[in-house]
């Protein structure tokens, strides 16, 4: 049976036992569908290795432009680039579009995103051996010229699918593709996992005092208080990992829903926005770790890009 075919199959599986279970409020219903999504998130029909790869093209990955988007070279020496069809994710040069990533609204935080997803690709694919399996709805070049391809690794995973699993890839809803709907399902349960970009969208789930962005370039980090209480902040210490440490003033407080943005340079304190006072930039432009420690010295959250 071919991968394909399984999608839509298990698809209908979990709609009927939903039915099912709605109807009849049958615990073994709910089970089937705990199973077949299971199934997904662990690699499920995208993910294991079922794919017969000698029938793909093989291909080295030469470069990583962004988390999408690949050279690879072919066996006989020639060189592409490759669009991961399906897909989107981040732009990592700023230009993002907010819009386009339903409850999120910070172009930055976007940004950061796309570096990790670019980060996540480069890990995986750069120098790999890997195996292109293309599209018949979407066809097999973009406008820009480009191939469009699923990147199937060596053991039969499917990279495209791995991206939105991961939340470092939304579905591309501006063109559609075979696996459109599968992709679809994915990105359904990683904004519901609070997994990748996802973790900052309005949307997600959050509890406590968290950092919830890091702005490198206009140098500050945003601090948020997800908690229904009034959380008292006075000496909690926040970190590079370099170490420069800020201290929070002694009777400094959050209201519940409140942030406060931490800036690297001298200012006047408010209720939203508290100066470092340092002499020099805290956060490095390409990639760095913040980490909120409370009066005792326990670690809060830590937020990386």
């Amino acid at each position: 049976m071919s991968k394909k075919t399984q999608a839509f199959l298990l698809l209908a599986l979990v709609a009927i036992s939903g039915c099912a279970g709605f109807v009849l409020g049958s615990d073994e219903a709910w089970h089937d569908i705990k199973q077949a999504f299971s199934s997904l998130s662990e690699g499920g029909f995208l993910t294991e290795g079922e794919t017969d790869v000698s029938t793909l093209d093989a291909v080295l990955v030469i470069a990583v432009v962004d988390g999408d988007t690949i050279d690879v070279r072919f066996s006989d020496g020639s060189e592409e680039r490759v669009r991961l069809v399906g897909i989107d994710t981040p732009e990592c040069n700023g230009d993002n579009d907010p819009e386009k990533w339903p409850g999120i609204d910070d172009p930055i935080l976007l940004d950061r995103w796309g570096k990790t997803a670019k980060a996540a690709t480069t890990l995986e694919l750069l120098a790999a051996q890997v195996y292109l399996d293309y599209d018949a709805i979407a066809g097999m070049r973009e406008q820009y010229g480009r191939l469009l391809a699923y990147v199937i690794l060596p053991d039969g995973r499917n990279y495209n699918a791995s991206l939105v699993q991961d939340g470092l890839a939304r579905v591309y809803t501006a063109a559609s593709c075979e696996l459109y709907e599968s992709l679809l399902a994915y990105e359904d349960a990683a904004k519901s996992a609070g997994k990748g970009v996802w973790s900052q969208a309005s949307f997600s789930v959050r509890s406590g005092v968290c950092i919830d962005t890091i702005n490198p370039f206009a140098e500050y980090v945003v601090i948020t208080n997800h908690a229904d209480e009034t959380a008292n902040l006075g000496r909690w210490r926040l970190h590079d990992e370099a170490g420069k440490t800020f201290v929070f003033p002694s009777f400094f407080s959050l209201a519940p829903g409140r942030s406060v943005r931490v800036y690297s340079g001298a200012g006047i304190d408010s209720l939203s926005s508290l100066y470092w006072a340092s002499d020099s930039n805290v956060w490095n432009n390409d990639d760095d770790t913040a980490t909120l420690l409370d009066a005792n010295g326990a670690v809060v959250d830590s937020f990386s890009y």
